[in-house]
């Protein structure tokens, strides 16, 4: 009987230590999953430095959009194919790049109101590829609509505007809110410009 209670007790004692191995084990394993984990999280924010910042937005298809530097990409925003965004450069709310066909460049400290529409189109209608350049400093409004088009250094683009393929917005230029330049109009360096069509307004330097 002795005996018989001796090996009860050292069964129990068995089960009780391999419960024991069991919740270290566990523990350690998972330790190690959850260090796994923080290390590969670390690893995607240091490579999203050079591309995606762990991706705050949408993207759509197989070309990932290119994030260089700091800057301000809201949650709500679609980046759609080849958009480049430069250090600095801010996009506002429900804003869609579509550069599917061809590429979008967002200049450095370049700023894109909120639900803006930016398409790089899929033919010339001037000789020149159908991308869209957003030069360094220029400032897109709210509600504007940009196809396939180039804006200049420091140009401002007023709210609701429409800029049509085949534009340049020479560097400096200012269109007034509502402004709509047809395709293949060029917008003079320092120089405003308003209505539907756009016509000449003033110089910069008279304001």
């Amino acid at each position: 009987a002795a005996w018989r209670a001796g090996g009860a007790a050292g069964r129990q004692r068995a089960a009780a230590m391999s419960g024991v191995v069991a919740f270290i084990g566990g523990s350690i394993a998972q330790a190690l999953l959850e260090t796994g984990q923080a290390l590969q999280r670390t690893g995607l924010r240091v490579a999203g430095n050079l591309v995606l910042q762990q991706e705050p937005f949408h993207f759509v298809g197989k070309e990932r959009p290119l994030m260089v530097g700091g800057g301000e990409v809201a949650p709500s925003v679609s980046l759609i194919g080849k958009v480049n965004v430069f250090a600095y450069a801010d996009i506002g709310q429900n804003s869609i790049l579509r550069g599917e066909h061809h590429e979008i460049n967002v200049g450095r400290t370049v700023k894109i109101g909120d639900n803006c529409v930016i398409v790089a189109g899929s033919k010339s209608v001037n000789g020149l590829p159908p991308t869209v350049e957003l030069g360094r400093g220029c400032s897109i409004g709210s509600g504007s609509v940009l196809e396939s088009c180039l804006v200049g250094n420091n140009a401002k683009i007023g709210d609701n505007s429409v800029v049509s393929e085949g534009c340049i917005i020479e560097p400096g230029a200012v269109l007034q809110p509502g402004t709509v330049v047809p395709p293949l109009h060029r917008i003079p360096a320092k120089q405003i410009w308003g209505g539907n069509p756009a016509k000449f307004v003033a110089d910069v330097s008279d304001h």
